[in-house]
């Protein structure tokens, strides 16, 4: 069985559902208006009360990516996230811009391979 590992640096974008309204994006449109149009229209530019930036999770979560990839040259290993962290890293992998998130598309158990090289990753 192969080790298992966390990351210390937790990353917490937040979550807007998480202080007793519904889980519901009505739920979460009717209390926090704001935050929520900026996440549908602008996310990149969104603090979530509480959490932190899409910056903010990207610069944790690739710097943590980092750290496996070299860590573990030459192996094979899996890390595993949620949608917002996963779409992050796809972002990072293909040198775009944070404001291309709402582009990325993550559904329940999506699967990316990764693969660092001397050139980046591909």
């Amino acid at each position: 069985m192969a080790p298992l590992w966390s990351s210390p640096d937790r990353v917490n974008i937040g979550n807007l559902g998480a202080t007793g309204v519904t889980a519901s994006l009505i739920g979460v449109a009717a209390k926090w208006p704001e935050e929520h149009a900026l996440w549908k229209s602008e996310p990149h530019a969104l603090r979530v009360p509480g959490g932190d930036t899409l910056q903010d999770v990207f610069d944790k979560s690739f710097a943590c990516l980092e750290e496996v990839a070299l860590k573990h040259d030459g192996q094979t290993v899996a890390l595993f996230a949620h949608r917002v962290v996963n779409k992050l890293l796809v972002l990072g992998v293909l040198g775009l811009g944070l404001d291309r998130f709402p582009l990325i598309r993550q559904d329940n158990c999506s699967l990316d391979h990764f693969e660092r090289t001397d050139k980046g990753y591909v």
